[in-house]
């Protein structure tokens, strides 16, 4: 079974870097950029990833932001910006996978 990988970052050419690495083992990659806090990023990501590959088996929510200040420093919108990448984008990225997964009857979301 051939070993695929779709790199989603919102920085693109950090994807392209990653996917070009993860192509010298052999496996087949796609770079998309998904800014996570958008649902039409992830709606996008997946839909490449479908596109290209076929099919998604696991998804890895790894996006995350934190802000190294002191508690009465962090403002309103860093406060969002945790909130949105950390917990908006994990689960929506969740949400859109997963008819694709049920559809397959199988999948893994870590």
């Amino acid at each position: 079974m051939a070993r695929v990988v779709c790199v989603a970052d919102i920085n693109l050419d950090g994807a392209k870097t990653t996917a070009q690495e993860i192509k010298k083992s052999g496996r087949t990659t796609l770079a998309v950029q998904v800014d996570v806090m958008k649902l039409t990023d992830l709606d996008k990501m997946v839909a490449s990833t479908i596109d290209y590959f076929g099919r998604i088996h696991i998804l890895v929510n790894d996006a995350g932001v934190s802000f190294f200040r002191p508690a009465l420093e962090v403002t309103e919108a860093d406060w969002h910006a945790i909130f949105d990448v950390n917990l908006k984008g994990l689960f929506f990225a969740t949400q859109r996978v997963l008819p694709y997964m049920l559809k397959q009857g199988k999948g893994k979301v870590c």
